[in-house]
């Protein structure tokens, strides 16, 4: 089963916010919080309320846990079979929702979690793992194993192996680049969490959640991105379709690659739109208020 306690977690004053609004128990030595005071009676309540607070994602963070749980042991009153559509696609439109509303690093981790990527049979997940996956695949989340520190993303048609390339003197902890091609450093030997978003132009500048941040450029002729490692078949990583052509690419890492190297968490969120071949630039490092 997955271990919760490997998560990193929020200040315990939103969970004392949650507590309040929910009108739920919170008492020391509460390890599995709000886990603990779940409730499948008060499902649709839990549900609303964390609908009202999606936009906050330390709330939230707590108030995911409070409706999985709840829906979990719903499905273990009443059997998920009877009116599963019904009674799941709601369920995953609200993760679906509760992710859109910020995007922020610690909901991946936390969804990453509730979908016990690691498991290879049904009875090492939790009973709304599958949801969890759905979800995630609607918002582009995904998983992959970062071997030896490092991912990669490349035009689906490259052979190029960004291992053997030659890092950007500029960007050296951070990014391996060549035109079709570019190795992102993560600071983990393990799974990471990935997010991959489709732009027609450069977003906003908010990356205050993220502990650095980096902007490179990728050619990508064949119109599809695929995600894989060191540690992946080398047809088996992901396929994101995107604008042929040249690309620009944000790349946000929760954690930046040193400070995360003993945690083992990790979240990065490539945001890609078309734009004309320009430099490397560090955009953010090590932000000590980062989210």
């Amino acid at each position: 089963m997955a271990n919760f306690s490997d998560m990193i977690y929020p200040g315990r004053g939103s969970a004392q916010r949650v507590a309040q609004l929910a009108n739920i128990a919170l008492e020391d030595g509460m390890q599995d919080w709000p886990i603990e005071v779940s409730d499948p009676t008060r499902l649709d309540e839990f549900i609303e309320l964390l609908l009202a607070n999606k936009a906050n994602w330390e709330l939230s963070y707590w108030l995911l846990d409070l409706v999985l749980e709840s829906a979990w042991d719903d499905m273990c009153i009443t059997p998920p079979q009877d009116n599963l559509p019904e009674r799941t696609e709601p369920l995953v439109d609200v993760l679906v929702a509760v992710w859109e509303a910020t995007k922020a690093p610690r909901i991946a981790l936390r969804l990453e979690n509730w979908a016990c990527v690691d498991a290879t049979a049904p009875d090492e997940m939790f009973g709304v793992s599958p949801l969890v996956w759905e979800a995630r695949r609607r918002i582009g989340l995904s998983t992959v194993h970062s071997a030896d520190g490092r991912i990669h993303l490349l035009d689906s048609a490259s052979s190029t192996e960004p291992a053997d390339q030659p890092s950007d003197s500029a960007l050296f902890d951070y990014l391996a680049l060549t035109e079709d091609a570019v190795g992102i450093r993560t600071g983990v030997d393990g799974n990471v969490s990935v997010g991959i978003e489709v732009l027609d132009a450069a977003p906003v500048d908010d990356n205050t959640a993220f502990d650095s941040v980096t902007e490179c450029s990728l050619r990508v002729d064949s119109g599809r991105l695929r995600l894989t490692s060191l540690a992946s078949d080398a047809h088996g990583g992901g396929l994101v379709a995107v604008p042929a052509g040249w690309l620009r690419l944000r790349v946000l890492l929760f954690q930046s690659p040193d400070a995360n190297a003993t945690t083992g968490v990790q979240h990065v969120q490539i945001q890609c739109w078309p734009a004309e071949h320009g430099n490397p630039v560090l955009v953010r490092e090590q932000n000590p208020n980062a989210a």
